[in-house]
């Protein structure tokens, strides 16, 4: 199976570049003055891309027409340590002139039943998002769409809700149709080299390793979907 990936040498390099990348994205968004729609990702590798897209566009970029989005989130309140929002807010949101009505938390902290309606509602009103981002799961997971729920493959919805298969925590994200039929661009960022047994399985494009793995399935759905690896990550492909 063909796959579209660029190898970094070490993660930093991956996020280093990432944040070259969206910095283009922004600063063409600002000069013909067109909205850019980008979901971003929790977890460690975003956390790298963040710190670095926060040090090179902090200052003298115009994030007028950005708008940012989450693609999954766990139900905690935002200061939990947990809180992929959380995360976001302290190494970028807070720290880049973004406008507050341009930033769109997945969860509110309210009734879940409430948090879902919203967030269909609000996805289905944006026509396309310009940048996905995505990490993986050592067990194949991407966003909260779990092994254990390969039936989101199956929804007619935008936004669900999900059940952490370990710890029971509640979560919200997005599904396979969001990014089957949203996404104009679906990037993974993938570090570390816990990740490359995965990452291997997902490559081989088996029928076993689609039917097991969502991302392995959705890799199979979406041929133009962009894997940006450390060397460590890669090491067994």
């Amino acid at each position: 199976m063909k796959v579209n990936r660029v190898v970094y040498k070490t993660a930093d390099e991956l996020a280093t570049s990432a944040a070259r990348q969206i910095l283009k994205l922004i600063q063409d968004a600002a000069t013909h003055e067109k909205r850019l729609n980008i979901m971003l990702s929790g977890g460690s590798t975003p956390a790298l891309l963040f710190r670095r897209l926060a040090e090179i566009a902090s200052t003298g970029v115009d994030w007028t027409y950005v708008h940012l989005y989450l693609g999954d989130e766990r139900c905690v309140p935002h200061d939990h340590p947990e809180s992929n929002f959380g995360l976001t807010k302290n190494l970028l949101l807070d720290k880049v002139p973004i406008l507050a009505q341009n930033i769109h938390p997945l969860y509110l902290q309210g009734d879940l039943l409430v948090e879902l309606e919203r967030n269909e509602k609000e996805l289905t009103e944006v026509p396309s998002f310009d940048l996905v981002l995505l990490g993986l799961g050592d067990d194949g997971h991407t966003a909260s769409i779990f092994p254990d729920n390969m039936k989101l493959f199956d929804s007619a919805t935008y936004c669900a809700s999900a059940v952490h298969p370990t710890t029971g925590q509640g979560r919200l994200t997005v599904t396979p149709r969001f990014l089957l039929e949203k996404a104009k661009s679906i990037v993974f960022m993938v570090t570390g080299a816990n990740k490359a047994g995965i990452i291997a399985e997902i490559f081989s494009g088996s029928p076993e390793s689609i039917k097991i793995f969502p991302t392995a399935m959705l890799q199979s759905k979406r041929s133009d979907i962009v894997w940006l690896l450390d060397e460590s990550a890669a090491s067994k492909v």
